[in-house]
């Protein structure tokens, strides 16, 4: 299919299939392809929580009760950039992830892969798809906003119901269509940046045409069992973690529910969980590579599939170069 003229509906089943075979049949490629720029992810996370230790032992001190404006404004700016860069991290890390699967999916990469590093021509076409298309929403929710509220002002001077049911149905309207807009536009967006070499925005959108709810629920089905999987064991995981502690983290919380707790019962409570992450952090940080190795497999094994056979293709087959329709 190609450009503006008719619109194939995604297959449902034929797309979960091919989502959950590429991710099992390609497993080590994989996580040969995830788990460096994700390594990297939670090293700078763990980095990062280091180094805003002493941060928070002064928000958590016995002088906390001396709390003012002067601690607040290095304890949050430190806070901001340390969210900040991390989110840049991550931001760069996923789109690069998701050009190795997305190659690996489409049949350009057919050798296995157990290592992948790259921040070549497809990766920053992918940073700056996604950046695009971040700035689009905001732009329009600022837009959104702003004819938003200069309506219901309008509708102010005439009747305070007629601005409540205005503003109510005006918001609804917003919040839907955004939603309609996101999902359909960004589903297909990684295999046409990749496969089609373009930031492809207006034909990404062409192709989710009529697929709105195929595109939910495939996310669904292959985000929710990951997910499950991975709470489970995270679990399992903080549980055995948390086993010496018990006493005094329900100590805690029966003093919290009883009223205010002390500067020092916080402080020993912060102490604590400190202690554990610091006891258990390399299984925390391998479960979350796992998982965001298996949920981004699963997503990129289910574009590829939809892709190619919205496209003609069987769903399995390569697309290398695709036509750029709707450019």
């Amino acid at each position: 299919m190609q450009g503006g003229g008719r619109h194939m509906k995604i297959p449902f089943e034929r797309t979960l299939v091919g989502a959950y075979r590429f991710a099992f049949t390609n497993l080590l490629s994989i996580f040969g392809i995830a788990w460096f720029p994700f390594a990297i992810v939670g090293c700078v996370a763990v980095g990062l929580f280091y180094s805003l230790l002493p941060v928070l032992n002064t928000v958590f001190s016995t002088t906390m009760d001396k709390w003012d404006e002067t601690q607040a404004v290095p304890f949050l700016s430190s806070m901001f950039g340390a969210l900040a860069l991390l989110i840049v991290v991550v931001f760069v890390a996923h789109a690069m992830v998701m050009v190795g699967l997305m190659r690996k999916a489409l049949g350009q990469q057919p050798e296995p892969v157990y290592f992948y590093f790259s921040l070549g021509a497809p990766v920053w076409r992918m940073i700056g798809a996604y950046a695009l298309l971040l700035l689009l929403a905001w732009g329009a929710t600022i837009a959104f906003a702003v004819g938003i509220g200069l309506i219901v002002i309008g509708f102010s001077r005439v009747s305070q119901l007629a601005q409540s049911i205005v503003t109510f149905v005006l918001m609804v309207t917003a919040i839907f269509g955004g939603i309609y807009a996101f999902v359909r536009v960004q589903f297909f967006l990684p295999a046409v940046v990749v496969a089609e070499r373009h930031i492809g925005l207006r034909r990404s959108w062409n192709l989710g045409r009529g697929n709105f709810w195929r595109i939910v629920g495939i996310t669904i089905l292959v985000t929710l069992p990951a997910y499950i999987v991975f709470s489970t064991c995270l679990s399992i995981a903080m549980q055995i973690a948390l086993a010496g502690h018990t006493a005094k983290l329900a100590a805690f919380n029966a003093h919290a529910m009883n009223g205010s707790p002390t500067p020092a019962e916080m402080r020993e409570y912060f102490m604590t969980i400190v202690a554990v992450l610091k006891s258990s952090w390399p299984i925390l940080v391998l479960l979350e590579l796992v998982y965001f190795a298996a949920l981004i497999g699963l997503s990129a094994g289910a574009i590829a599939t939809a892709y190619n056979l919205v496209n003609g293709q069987s769903g399995d087959a390569p697309v290398v170069g695709a036509a750029k329709a709707g450019t």
